[in-house]
């Protein structure tokens, strides 16, 4: 039976910023994701990213939480950031 993971809000004065991508290997394309909650739960940031020519899921990946990052630190709370991103769980599409 598969292991069903709960998310949990961060803790007071913090954000916490979820990745996900697709990959199409075919095709090189892929899409990311991300989406900032705080302590209450309200969304502070969304992005919706397309990658052309993508060489492999983990860069795409890495590119993802470069994004987080640069998010965090565009709203001021890089120094609070709480990476949710679980490697290797990309979904590919050949």
């Amino acid at each position: 039976m598969e292991e069903v993971s709960r998310w949990n809000p961060p803790n007071y004065g913090t954000l916490k910023i979820n990745s996900d991508h697709a990959f199409d290997v075919s095709k090189k394309r892929c899409g990311i994701g991300l989406v900032a909650r705080d302590y209450l739960v309200q969304v502070t940031l969304v992005a919706a990213i397309p990658i052309f020519n993508a060489r492999s899921a983990e860069i795409v990946e890495a590119l993802g939480l470069r994004w987080a990052v640069t998010m965090a630190k565009e709203k001021g709370v890089l120094h609070n950031l709480i990476d949710e991103v679980a490697l290797g769980n990309c979904k590919r599409e050949t």
